[in-house]
């Protein structure tokens, strides 16, 4: 169908025949008219669902309670793994500070030194 509103649009724009135009029209108006039919049968299907889902609502009071709390698990739970993750990731990454180390080793280094010659010259 729409081929056939294609060419019958692209012949009236070049050659202006009437006939195409007319053909043109026909089609945009059984378009128009299938689109309407669409919509309402769209409203219908949602009119459908939305009422199923309030009787629904009504005789499962506990799965409705559920589908409440994984909903909010579904916006709490990315938040608590992106703190989780930063937690773990803020973990691995504490660095080991050695120049404290270093100082501690060389000072004990140094009195043992000082203890060692003192006690070889009483």
């Amino acid at each position: 169908m729409l081929g056939k509103f294609k060419t019958s649009m692209l012949e009236y724009k070049v050659s202006g025949s009437t006939s195409a135009r007319e053909s043109a029209l026909v089609f945009k108006k059984w378009l128009d008219e299938y689109i309407i039919t669409l919509n309402k049968a769209a409203e219908k299907d949602t009119t459908y669902i939305t009422n199923f889902v309030k009787e629904y609502s009504k005789t499962n009071p506990e799965l409705v309670k559920m589908h409440e709390q994984l909903k909010k698990v579904r916006e709490q739970g990315p938040k608590l793994q992106d703190t989780l993750e930063t937690e773990q990731l803020a973990e691995k990454e504490v660095p080991v500070e050695m120049t404290s180390y270093y100082v501690k080793f060389g000072l004990l280094g140094t009195v043992l030194a000082i203890a060692a010659v003192a006690a070889l010259f009483p």
